[in-house]
């Protein structure tokens, strides 16, 4: 997968599943390096891996440090709830 950010345009062909989306938004962060807990800024974490029936989902990680889980993104304007997300946008100051 190339590692230069896609336009809108090119996101939603790129993307067809959650998973893809999701590795595309590892690579942009972490880029080849392993993740880093935002809680704590421990390297190690381990990759959960979700079990039939149980509500761990796709994508969380867990620190050996700190032992809290963690997404790609927390920390991230995308963690944030949608409304927040909405009133933030919308609070955009135009050049007069």
């Amino acid at each position: 997968m190339e590692m230069t950010p896609l336009s809108w345009s090119k996101l939603g062909a790129q993307f067809t599943d959650e998973d893809k989306a999701r590795e595309y938004m590892e690579l942009l962060r972490w880029g080849n390096a392993d993740p880093v807990c935002p809680h704590c800024g421990g390297a190690d974490p381990c990759r959960l891996t979700p079990k039939a029936g149980s509500s761990t989902r796709k994508g969380v990680l867990k620190c050996k440090a700190c032992r809290k889980p963690f997404t790609v993104t927390v920390s991230t304007v995308s963690s944030r709830p949608r409304s927040v997300r909405l009133q933030a946008a919308t609070r955009t100051r135009w050049p007069r």
